[in-house]
């Protein structure tokens, strides 16, 4: 951010890989969306209430009061005709904002002093008719609570690297 605070950040262990986008705040970590790269991504309000929800079956919409405004599976997995996804565009905050155009089109983008930082953290999942789709995985307090310990002390890491 213009203020010095760390925006993005990048981790990868062996085939997973994350994106964590952080508020501009310098005493705490709030975390206002996470990607990884199997499909599972979930943007926050500031707040810290959940926003957009994806999984590699679909997603989902939250208004502030925690009510559905939006549902949607991707294409590739119903075999059935479907009704293209209406993109949906978010603002984070003032530099970050969301846009949703397809499962394999999630693009995160950063603006500040006249420079543009966007990645593209959606991915394709082909699946066949005779396979089954895994469960839904979600992540426990416990693990979100690791991951936002771990941001902080890569916070950490950073501000004493000056």
């Amino acid at each position: 951010y213009p203020s010095g605070n760390l925006v993005i950040i990048i981790t990868g262990e062996r085939d997973q890989h994350s994106l964590i986008v952080q508020e501009d705040e310098l005493r705490t970590t709030k975390i206002r969306a996470l990607f990884q790269s199997d499909g599972r991504s979930t943007c926050y309000y500031r707040n810290g209430d959940e926003w957009i929800n994806m999984s590699i079956q679909g997603g989902q919409y939250l208004d502030q009061a925690g009510n559905r405004v939006r549902r949607w599976i991707w294409p590739n997995l119903s075999p059935e005709p479907h009704v293209p996804l209406s993109p949906i565009f978010i603002s984070l905050n003032c530099h970050v904002g969301v846009r949703i155009l397809a499962q394999d089109k999630i693009f995160v983008s950063f603006l500040a002093m006249g420079r543009q930082a966007k990645f593209n953290m959606g991915t394709k999942v082909q699946v066949s008719t005779s396979s089954q789709l895994p469960p839904a995985a979600q992540l426990g307090e416990d693990e979100l609570l690791l991951l936002a310990f771990r941001v902080r002390i890569l916070q950490l890491f950073d501000r004493m690297r000056g």
